[in-house]
């Protein structure tokens, strides 16, 4: 049982890391967030408005 928690919990970070990284927002953020609350978290990242870089 642990087990499965802890791959939903690697597989939620991974989620949100890529979202993060896409939409240009704090990485580690929501890597932590994705680790904390696991699956949860991916709704909110995927809502989460992007940062326009300056060029």
């Amino acid at each position: 049982m642990a087990q499965i928690l802890i791959v939903v919990i690697v597989i939620s970070t991974a989620i949100c890391w890529r979202i993060a990284k896409r939409k240009n927002l704090n990485i580690q953020l929501w890597i932590i967030l994705g680790a904390l609350i696991g699956p949860f978290a991916v709704p909110f990242a995927l809502l989460a408005k992007s940062r326009e870089v300056s060029a």
